[in-house]
């Protein structure tokens, strides 16, 4: 499947190369996990959850790290890819140390369980 950003008839006229790099599937996930690390961290210093949970929130918080195969089946069939990458953070942080993962996107819009 092509994108519309792809197509040599409208991809110039419905995209441009910045909104599609904006857009595409990478830096947008970055996106995700900047938001979650720097969220960890504010949660940290007003004590809202642990340090150490947020200190291994932002070690996960990395792109590197994204199971793309995962995101992109979990993402099918939610409909949405934020849900898919919290929960691949929980499960990395979950390695460190068993429920320190759950404090991962604490109170934020999208609560996983």
């Amino acid at each position: 499947m092509t994108a519309v950003s792809d197509s040599l008839i409208f991809g110039n006229i419905l995209s441009t190369s910045e909104s599609a790099t904006i857009w595409s599937d990478t830096t947008r996930t970055k996106y995700y996990l900047d938001f979650e690390s720097a969220l960890a961290i504010a949660q940290a210093r007003l004590k809202i959850i642990p340090q150490k949970a947020a200190d291994e929130i932002v070690k996960h918080c990395r792109i590197e790290e994204i199971d793309w195969d995962e995101l992109r089946q979990q993402t099918e069939l939610i409909g949405y890819p934020v849900l898919p990458v919290v929960k691949q953070l929980v499960k990395k942080v979950n390695t460190i140390e068993a429920g320190l993962g759950e404090w991962a996107h604490w109170g934020a819009t999208t609560q996983v369980t």
